[in-house]
């Protein structure tokens, strides 16, 4: 069992000390694949999901199923808690999936989410982790509704919110040397000193505007996760970069359209005012273009940040039509 002894209150639980969280691994009566035990409270605890290492540790052998579990925690302690959340697209069905072990029983998962798992395996420790597709139970409507509601929640008091872009691609490698070693010759341009032809450093400026312009930044739901983070990574494959590095490129490149005009660049803006007024009907207008599956999540996505909507006032429920959500919004 994964428990944890509580800390003093300004401290966070380390991911071998913390908390006395429930396992909630699986129904041991089910032998083909996992189940979801039921929350005893959906309202007041969540999930995180215990990543295992790379390898393991009594033997050194490498673990080649992705292993994982899921402990319960109460959403009180969130704050002395030590977990990452992930920021990742789901992806399309016709991408396929992959098998990962939970609970020690097979659970299928979207071939992003895979390769996002495998990568994010520490090689000698587990990583705790807050990821909706593994920590809700996504056939029970009803804690789903619960729980998508506690998600700004989730995001805010996470010690690091993980920005998953996916694997390599486009040159994504430059991009990412671009974005830690390019800040000093980002400067020189915008002061004027210097215009830059190197074919080198223009292959990886290059690189970097397809890296703002990957699919991840359009979704809707990534709005909230990335402006209530206290603190944000942004990793593409084996590659990571902290957001004041990526931060820095933006604002050093912030002269040029494509920067100027792509979403993290946005997104990079609202960060610095998110604690502002953020009414609902302003965050609707300024994400009517960011794209989600469901066409109530334009809605339910946004409650997180808008600080005009009491839990009582707008309520996540799936069970309603497009039209039903709607009207509530308009009533609201």
């Amino acid at each position: 069992m994964f428990t944890f002894s509580r800390p003093g209150k300004t401290q966070r639980a380390t991911d071998n000390e913390a908390l006395t969280i429930d396992d909630c691994t699986n129904n041991p009566s089910d032998a083909s694949g996992f189940v979801y035990s039921p929350l005893h409270n959906p309202t007041k605890e969540i999930r995180l999901l215990v990543l295992k290492s790379k390898y393991q540790s009594e033997r050194g052998s490498y673990r080649y199923n992705i292993e994982c579990s899921l402990r319960l925690v109460p959403l009180y302690l969130l704050s002395i808690t030590n977990y990452e959340a992930l920021s990742y697209t789901w992806g399309s069905p016709e991408d396929g999936v992959r098998e990962i072990r939970l609970g020690g029983k097979p659970f299928d998962v979207r071939i992003n989410l895979w390769w996002a798992l495998d990568h994010l395996r520490y090689p000698d420790r587990p990583r705790i982790l807050w990821i909706d597709a593994l920590c809700i139970d996504q056939s029970n409507e009803i804690e789903r509704n619960h729980q998508v509601r506690q998600m700004g929640l989730v995001y805010r008091e996470a010690s690091k919110v993980i920005v998953w872009l996916g694997l390599p691609a486009a040159n994504s490698n430059a991009a990412f040397e671009f974005i830690v070693d390019g800040n000093t010759a980002s400067l020189d341009i915008q002061a004027g000193a210097c215009e830059i032809s190197n074919p080198v450093h223009t292959t990886n400026l290059n690189a970097f505007f397809a890296l703002c312009e990957r699919g991840y930044w359009s979704r809707l739901w990534v709005v909230q996760e990335i402006v209530l983070a206290k603190e944000l990574m942004v990793s593409c494959g084996p590659n990571v970069a902290t957001w004041t590095a990526f931060s820095r490129a933006l604002q050093g490149y912030e002269h040029y359209d494509r920067i100027k005009s792509s979403l993290p660049y946005l997104f990079d803006r609202q960060r610095s005012d998110r604690y502002y007024e953020c009414r609902l009907i302003n965050l609707l207008e300024a994400c009517q273009a960011s794209e989600c599956a469901d066409p109530r999540d334009k809605v339910y996505g946004l409650l997180g940040l808008a600080n005009d909507c009491g839990e009582d006032e707008l309520v996540v429920d799936y069970s309603k039509t497009v039209y039903e959500v709607y009207r509530d919004v308009i009533a609201f």
